[in-house]
């Protein structure tokens, strides 16, 4: 609405519309800015929220399965040492939220250490760990940055609808005798607020 309100007040060769353009676009290009970043940090999450996703997909069809061979290789499903490793099984690393699965992920690697056999694949659950959690950290910072920038928005959106409301007043004002030029500058289907039948 202030997009398209900015954009009849700019139109207009009144003196006095033309004023009001000039006090109004300001407020506007701060609301589109604003939207702006809102967007793109809204994009940037959701970009990072499927990259962990992916990450964590990868975790159970194809890492864990891989790394369980790597272990029941050197023994058997129902030793200690399988079980020392492996406690919860393969679903340990399925369910919970994404943190405790990534704690659970550093687990295994610290495990790993004190079987030498497996120090190829110790060395590969730390790699992935470690991929996995500066993804988790991205994903947290983006968050953060959409939750700014939703703040920012909002602050914009109310300076936008005092604005408008200011100007409402003053096209009154200024077209007193000819009330239904206001019409042009507003989009009074929007303005007013309909009962649901």
């Amino acid at each position: 609405m202030i997009v398209r309100h900015t954009n009849v007040l700019g139109a207009s060769s009144d003196p006095f519309i033309h004023n009001l353009f000039r006090e109004t676009e300001p407020v506007c290009t701060a609301f589109c800015t604003a939207y702006a970043m809102w967007t793109s940090k809204k994009g940037g999450r959701a970009g990072e929220s499927l990259r962990v996703k992916q990450l964590f997909k990868a975790l159970y069809t194809e890492k864990i399965p891989k790394w369980e061979v790597d272990v029941l290789v050197r023994f058997h499903e129902k030793s200690p040492e399988y079980k020392a490793l492996f406690k919860g099984g393969r679903t340990a690393f399925r369910r919970g939220p994404y943190d405790l699965r990534a704690e659970k992920l550093a687990s295994l690697a610290l495990n790993l250490k004190d079987f030498p056999g497996l120090f190829v694949t110790k060395m590969e659950v730390e790699d992935f760990h470690k991929q996995l959690t500066e993804a988790l950290n991205v994903n947290k910072g983006e968050s953060t940055g959409v939750k700014g920038a939703s703040g920012g928005l909002e602050a914009a959106r109310k300076a936008a609808a005092i604005k408008m409301y200011a100007n409402l007043g003053y096209l009154m004002a200024h077209f007193a005798e000819d009330t239904k030029q206001i019409k042009r500058f507003f989009e009074t289907n929007k303005l007013r607020r309909r009962k649901a039948k």
